[in-house]
């Protein structure tokens, strides 16, 4: 289980560092990071991992050609012409569900842009486990899928209520990141199942619907991005 907390933070640690936009424009952000504790399962104080990951969705999109700015809430970003913001948040269990898409919807309301709630459910699934959770395989093709049909499985069955308790005309999607260890034996090789699903709540005749669909499929994951 520690080795599976540590893949995770090299991963996202290795996906900040390649974007000369994060490391540039969020110096000081960058500099928080390194007060929290070793391993996830050791925090005491929430802010560096929830800013890590802030950081790490802000670089992985900039990686993908998106133009991002990093500023209230959260960040920015463009597609298509249209300006979006993104409060991110990482909910560390079940029990902050609730209060952490509460707080997001409220600072994409306190600006004026359309804006997406991201928010990663890594410690929700690990929370289930009483332990990080990790994939053993002997192939590594099924990474994604699994990861997938985890991710959609949490959603229904933990998230439903305070997603539509927390809907908003502001609020146009979620952005929802889930990030699994991998150990492949056979190969002698770790990895990960990484999954970031843009998800909308607009109507289907409006054209962000469109777009936000589209945005899953821009995204280039770390072992194909360019470095900056």
């Amino acid at each position: 289980a520690l080795l599976a907390e540590g893949i995770r933070d090299f991963f996202e640690m290795n996906v900040i560092v390649k974007s000369e936009r994060v490391r540039h424009d969020g110096k000081k952000d960058l500099q928080k990071l390194f007060s929290g504790s070793s391993f996830p399962s050791g925090d005491s104080l929430q802010t560096p991992r929830s800013l890590q990951f802030q950081l790490y969705l802000a670089a992985l999109m900039d990686l993908s050609g998106f133009d991002i700015k990093l500023k209230e809430p959260d960040f920015f970003f463009q597609y298509k012409s249209r300006k979006y913001s993104v409060a991110a948040k990482r909910i560390n269990s079940p029990s902050k569900i609730y209060t952490r898409l509460s707080e997001a919807k409220k600072q994409i309301k306190n600006y004026g842009d359309l804006g997406f709630i991201a928010f990663s459910i890594d410690r929700v699934v690990w929370d289930e486990m009483n332990k990080d959770t990790y994939i053993v395989t002997k192939n590594p093709d099924v990474l994604y899928s699994d990861g997938k049909t985890i991710l959609y499985d949490v959603l229904r069955n933990k998230f439903k209520k305070a997603v539509l308790d927390n809907l908003d005309s502001q609020v146009v999607g979620h952005i929802v990141s889930l990030t699994i260890p991998a150990l492949i034996p056979e190969l002698y090789s770790i990895g990960v199942s990484h999954n970031i699903e843009f998800i909308p709540f607009v109507k289907p005749d409006n054209i962000i619907y469109e777009d936000t669909k589209e945005m899953s499929q821009k995204l280039q994951w770390p072992s194909v991005v360019s470095r900056k």
